[in-house]
């Protein structure tokens, strides 16, 4: 594999992509979980579409309601730290 550089730099770009929108995962899940009562609309539209890419069988697992309005959505921080680890597996793979 290391004599190949094309597919060495596939493996680095699709990691750091992975690792990214991980990030956004866990992200979407902090700004679900404090976002104020009259703007939560549009947290509707966040859950929406993020869960859209979640696996089916991960979708609405560890989803917490809590005492001030919001919801923690620990799936999508499920999700976003396992696309983290891929992405750093990827990385990794394609340094060694």
């Amino acid at each position: 594999m290391k004599d190949n550089p094309i597919l060495l730099r596939i493996l680095r770009i699709v990691g750091i992509t992975i690792a990214v929108i991980g990030a956004l995962y866990i992200i979407a899940a902090t700004i679900i979980l404090f976002i104020p009562g009259s703007q939560r609309v549009f947290a509707f539209e966040i859950q929406r579409i993020f869960s859209e890419f979640i696996p089916f069988i991960l979708r609405g697992s560890f989803v917490y309601a809590l005492p001030f309005g919001g919801g923690l959505r620990g799936d999508f921080i499920l999700y976003g730290v396992i696309l983290i680890f891929l992405g750093k597996f990827l990385r990794r793979a394609a340094r060694n």
